[in-house]
């Protein structure tokens, strides 16, 4: 009887003590995490990356099969407000698709693009969105510039296998 009170006791000890390093720890651990928060939150974007990450954000999370190759942000040069923008959008698309099929959902994707910078940022007066899909082996741009309420279309060219 007495051997299994020691043993018992010795196992409750235990775990008294596995339970007190734990919380040591955990409030270690959690004053990394609100240093680390606190040290992201203190890194401001420049307008141009956070135009960017509008972008990139929007691409990654709602465009199927959508690769980004690239994304430029330039001052518009052609407005005289200091920082307006341009942005240069080159994407590849890798569904199979037929061509019809193809110009319908990239231009849904282009339009989606546009409409949802005119709503997270204002300093982008226009949008070209460059696609290569490479099932078509063809290539389609769609361009939109600002307008009081977003942007409207301001070109398109879509290659033949579009047709």
């Amino acid at each position: 009887m007495q051997k299994r009170f020691l043993l018992l006791s010795s196992l409750v000890l235990c775990l008294l003590l596995c339970a007190c390093g734990t919380k040591q720890d955990e409030t270690i651990a959690n004053s990394e995490i609100e240093l680390n928060t606190a040290t992201e939150e203190t890194v401001a974007l420049t307008e141009k990356e956070q135009i960017e990450k509008i972008l990139r954000g929007r691409i990654e999370e709602e465009y199927y099969n959508t690769v980004i190759d690239g994304i430029t942000i330039n001052d518009d040069l052609g407005t005289e407000k200091e920082d307006d923008y341009i942005a240069l959008v080159h994407l590849t698309w890798n569904t199979r698709n037929s061509g019809k099929l193809s110009k319908t959902v990239l231009k849904m994707y282009s339009d989606d693009l546009a409409a949802t910078l005119a709503e997270e940022n204002d300093s982008v007066q226009e949008i070209a969105i460059f696609w290569t899909v490479p099932y078509l082996n063809d290539t389609a741009k769609c361009s939109y510039e600002r307008v009081p309420n977003g942007f409207r279309v301001m070109d398109e060219m879509w290659g033949g296998a579009f047709s």
